[in-house]
């Protein structure tokens, strides 16, 4: 309500008059209709009004309490964290059994080694010019194929 004075000198007191911003929707969507009543009166609420006429300063109080609420909840989580389920979880011994692993690395490195030189003979055939029969291209092939094997067997 605001009060003003007219030319007479009389207090005239004129009223705000309220526009009713409200969407009407047709009944057919009850899901919808309720949707845009929740929202039409959020929209009318202070804090409604207080979002939409500071979009910058609403997502900027939201960013630093979500980042906040991140930096309390991993402090909280470092410092009250349950040694009990410390206790249930069992780490497997480091080299266990260490013998017998380098073992087998000794034998794949070894196996790779005879491939290698294997190939080394095929490759030595082929600068001669000499043509590869049909079992020395399967030789071939199978040898490339151990070789693929032992190599991603060390990763």
């Amino acid at each position: 309500m605001e009060t003003t004075k007219n030319t007479t000198e009389e207090t005239v007191v004129t009223e705000e008059i309220v526009q009713n911003t409200e969407v009407v929707v047709p009944p057919d969507n009850p899901k919808k209709a309720l949707k845009e009543k929740l929202k039409q009166s959020f929209k009318n609420s202070a804090a409604g009004k207080w979002m939409y006429a500071n979009p910058k300063k609403f997502y900027f109080y939201a960013a630093a309490f979500i980042l906040l609420s991140l930096i309390i909840n991993s402090f909280l989580a470092y410092y009250n964290y349950d040694s009990k389920s410390k206790s249930n979880t069992n780490i497997p011994v480091m080299y266990q059994n260490s013998e017998q692993y380098i073992n087998q690395d000794q034998n794949r490195r070894e196996q790779l080694d005879n491939i290698r030189k294997e190939i080394e003979t095929f490759r030595q055939k082929r600068n001669a010019g000499i043509a590869f029969t049909q079992a020395d291209s399967l030789r071939i092939e199978y040898l490339y194929n151990q070789y693929q094997t032992l190599e991603n067997a060390k990763k």
